[in-house]
């Protein structure tokens, strides 16, 4: 679960709804003792976006929760992006960063903005990685949950709470 803490916020936007997802997964781990783990430590403290590729890099992450804020850029939808409390971290580096993982997580949920848009190939051969569900799918993601339009902050933790418990309660 990340959800980065922007400079200057008192609260970052994503924090309530990482707390609330690292609680549920607490509450899972309880439940079902060795299918499910939660790296906490990252809930609700400043991450930066160095700091994130790094973790992917070097842990073997089934699941990666991402909230926060989230960009599409339709002219160059490589750089979409989520944002770190550094900056952005772009599609095409999120591409870069799972290829270098030692497992390829399963399943991305992000309830960042605009984060499962993409534009469509402009010819037949063209092979990018658009956007940032296109990044992580084309590196072996199973499933990139994220919305399509601009979500407020209270929507996006319903969504989260709502899809993990659905997904590893009643399957």
């Amino acid at each position: 679960v990340v959800a980065p803490k922007l400079e200057g916020e008192a609260e970052s936007v994503g924090a309530g709804e990482g707390r609330d997802v690292g609680e549920l997964f607490e509450d899972l781990e309880r439940r079902l003792p060795g299918l499910v783990e939660c790296d906490r430590q990252w809930v609700g403290r400043r991450v930066e976006a160095a700091e994130f590729r790094r973790l992917v890099r070097t842990r073997g992450y089934d699941i990666i929760h991402f909230a926060g804020h989230g960009t599409f850029d339709k002219a160059n939808p490589d750089r979409s992006s989520w944002q770190f409390s550094d900056g952005p971290l772009y599609a095409f580096e999120l591409g870069k960063t799972l290829a270098a993982a030692p497992v390829t997580p399963w399943l991305i949920l992000s309830t960042a903005c605009e984060t499962a848009m993409e534009r469509a190939p402009k010819r037949s051969d063209e092979h990018d990685a658009l956007g940032m569900a296109g990044a992580a799918l084309r590196q072996g993601v199973t499933a990139f949950v994220a919305p399509l339009w601009k979500i407020r902050d209270v929507d996006a933790n319903r969504v989260a709470e709502t899809f993990y418990e659905a997904l590893l309660l009643k399957r």
